[in-house]
C-alpha cells in the first residue's frame, strides 16, 4: 500500500549564472590596438582589459591644447585693452562706445577660453575611454571582437561576470510556479561538481511565463559559493513542497495507475477493522510525471491507501487482508 499525505519534492534543470553579468564597451568608436585578456582570466579593478588606437584622440588633444593658448593670450590682451580704456574713459579721453566695445571683447574672451577648455577636458576623457578597464574583480565570460576590429561607442566588446555569490536559473510549470515561495531553501547539485550538494535560497520568482512551453523564470542564490563553480554550469535543483496536500496534488507510482475504457483509476482500501479491507476503484486526473511517479491532481484524498501491487488482479469492491508494515 501508499499512502498519501500530498507531501513531495520536485527537481528541475537549472544553470549556473553569475551574481551579477555585464556587457562591456567602449564609450568612444575606433580600432581595436589591443586585447590584454582571455576568456576565463581574472581580471582585477581597474585592470586594462582593452584598448582602441589612440592616435586620432591624441591629435584631438593636442588640437584643444593649442587652441587653449591661443584663446587665452587673446583674453589677455582683452583683457589688458579693456583696463587701459576704462582708464582713459575715466579721464574723458575716449567715448562710451569705445568702452563698452573694449569691455565684451575682454568678456567674450573669457567665454572662449571656458569653452576651450571644456574641449579640452572632453578631449582628454575621450583619449581615457581609448582604455578599458575592470570596473570590479571579475571573471571574462567572453570577447565579442578581435584586434584591429573598427568598433562603434556602446558596441560589446568583452562579457564580464562578478559578484559573491552563484546564481541558479530555472524554470517551473504554471501548475507549480504558485508553490515556489521567497526565501524557501532549496538543493542544488551542479553536474560537474557532483559529490556536494549546494543550499540555495530563492531569490526572484517570475510574474510571467516564458517560451511556449508556459514556463515561469525563478532564480535562487547559493548561501555559499564554490570556485569550482562557473557561470554556465549545468545544474539540478530540488524544490520542497512542504504543505500537506498542496493544491489537491499527490505523487504516487506510476504502477499503482491503471487506464481503460473508462479512464485513468487507481484502487484505494478502506480499513474494515481486524487486518481487512475493502477495494474501490477511484477515477484520478493525471498531472505531470514526476522521478517518484505521477501527480494527481484530483480524486485522492489525504491518507487515502493506495493499492500499488497486483492492480491487474483485483476488482472493485474486492476484500484484502491488511497486513502489519504494508503502508509506506
Amino acid at each position: 500500500m501508499f499512502k498519501t499525505f500530498g507531501k513531495t519534492d520536485r527537481i528541475f534543470s537549472g544553470i549556473a549564472r553569475a551574481d551579477k553579468e555585464s556587457r562591456l564597451s567602449f564609450r568612444v568608436p575606433g580600432f581595436i590596438d589591443l586585447i590584454m585578456v582571455k576568456v576565463g582570466d581574472l581580471a582585477h579593478k581597474g585592470q586594462i582589459i582593452a584598448q582602441l588606437d589612440p592616435a586620432d584622440y591624441k591629435i584631438k588633444v593636442n588640437a584643444a591644447k593649442a587652441s587653449l593658448a591661443k584663446v587665452l593670450a587673446q583674453k589677455r590682451n582683452a583683457v589688458s585693452n579693456y583696463k587701459r580704456i576704462r582708464d582713459l574713459y575715466k579721464n574723458l579721453n575716449v567715448s562710451r562706445n569705445e568702452l563698452d566695445a573694449a569691455r565684451s571683447l575682454a568678456e567674450a574672451s573669457k567665454a572662449a577660453v571656458l569653452s576651450i577648455r571644456n574641449q579640452l577636458e572632453l578631449s582628454v576623457r575621450q583619449l581615457e575611454y581609448t582604455h578599458m578597464k575592470a570596473p570590479s574583480i571579475c571573471h571574462i565570460a567572453d570577447v565579442m571582437v578581435e584586434e584591429n576590429e573598427s568598433v562603434l561607442a556602446g558596441q560589446p566588446v568583452v562579457s564580464i561576470n562578478y559578484g559573491s555569490r552563484i546564481t541558479v536559473e530555472f524554470r517551473v510549470s504554471e501548475t507549480l510556479i504558485s508553490q515556489i515561495k521567497k526565501n524557501s531553501t532549496v538543493k542544488v547539485i551542479f553536474y560537474a561538481v557532483s559529490e556536494k550538494i549546494f543550499n540555495a535560497t530563492i531569490t526572484e520568482i517570475g510574474i510571467s511565463s516564458v517560451g511556449i512551453e508556459t514556463t515561469f523564470p525563478v532564480l535562487a542564490k547559493l548561501n555559499h559559493t564554490d570556485e569550482r563553480i562557473m557561470s554556465g554550469m549545468a545544474a539540478e535543483v530540488t524544490c520542497f513542497f512542504e504543505k500537506d496536500n498542496p493544491g489537491g496534488k499527490f505523487i504516487v507510482p506510476s504502477f499503482a495507475v491503471g487506464k481503460d475504457v473508462k479512464g485513468t483509476f487507481v484502487f484505494v482500501v478502506k480499513s474494515l477493522g481486524k487486518e481487512s479491507g475493502r477495494i474501490y476503484r477511484r477515477s484520478v486526473l493525471l498531472g505531470d510525471f514526476t522521478p517518484k511517479g505521477f501527480e494527481i491532481l484530483n480524486g485522492l484524498t489525504s491518507g487515502d491507501l493506495v493499492v500499488i501491487a497486483g492492480i491487474n488482479k483485483i476488482e472493485d469492491n474486492d476484500l484484502v487482508m491488511l497486513k502489519r508494515g504494508a503502508l509506506n
